[in-house]
């Protein structure tokens, strides 16, 4: 029997410092307390110095505990002047060409930005049309997005009142979306948060095609670091 997080595996290098609460330390505990023959907990992307691990304490209960490395967290330097001519590069960006052309053959392809403090009305205005999509994109998966409380959650946090630092990059077909990737900004990044694609579209690389027009739009935005939001 394995115990561990929901969403583990897609570990954030925010660790899992904002989810030590009692009740999580708790039901861990109820878990170690649990009669079986052999139970382990896992615990995936999670830094040696994340206070999760501090205030979990000892629990004997468990047979093992298995703390799996975290992966290097990959990101795109928009910086002037920042490496990005490899000839694994160029090969990429011919290939998201490629797929760029196709797609525009099956209809007329457009790209917007959404910002949530520059334009915040339009923005919200998009919100059902991208949850249709990570529906869509995530119906026979484990998705935790389809919890109200997690959709009211995000749909509050982006009316606040004050700056909500979100932008959302999205790919539209024949003006309906089939991609889009919605970030939250700290300094000169902008942390992805939450994407989708549309799965009819398997061969064409959609995600790839919206981030690489993406990459071209984060210069007006003031974004230098577009950071793919997981690993270290």
């Amino acid at each position: 029997r394995i115990v561990s997080f929901t969403g583990e595996g897609r570990g954030c290098y925010l660790g899992l410092a904002g989810e030590v609460s009692p009740e999580i330390v708790a039901a861990l505990r109820r878990e170690a307390a649990r009669e079986s023959p052999h139970t382990v907990l896992r615990l995936s992307d999670v830094p040696k110095d994340d206070p999760l691990l501090s205030a979990l304490g000892p629990l004997d209960g468990f047979t093992e505990v298995r703390r799996t490395p975290i992966d290097v967290c990959p990101f795109r330097d928009l910086r002037p002047g920042a490496p990005r001519d490899s000839a694994s590069h160029r090969k990429t960006q011919q290939t998201i060409h490629r797929h760029l052309r196709r797609l525009k053959s099956a209809g007329e392809v457009r790209h917007v930005v959404l910002d949530f403090d520059a334009r915040r009305e339009e923005a919200l205005a998009w919100l059902p049309r991208l949850w249709a999509l990570h529906d869509l994109r995530h119906h026979e998966r484990r998705n935790p997005w389809t919890a109200p409380a997690n959709r009211e959650f995000l749909g509050a946090y982006l009316k606040r009142a004050g700056r909500s630092d979100a932008i959302c990059f999205v790919l539209l077909l024949d003006g309906a979306p089939v991609s889009f990737e919605l970030g939250l900004r700290m300094g000169n990044a902008l942390c992805m948060f939450l994407t989708a694609c549309h799965p009819g579209y398997p061969s064409l690389s959609l995600t790839q095609i919206n981030r690489s027009l993406s990459f071209d739009a984060c210069g007006d935005l003031g974004v230098e670091i577009y950071d793919l939001g997981r690993g270290e």
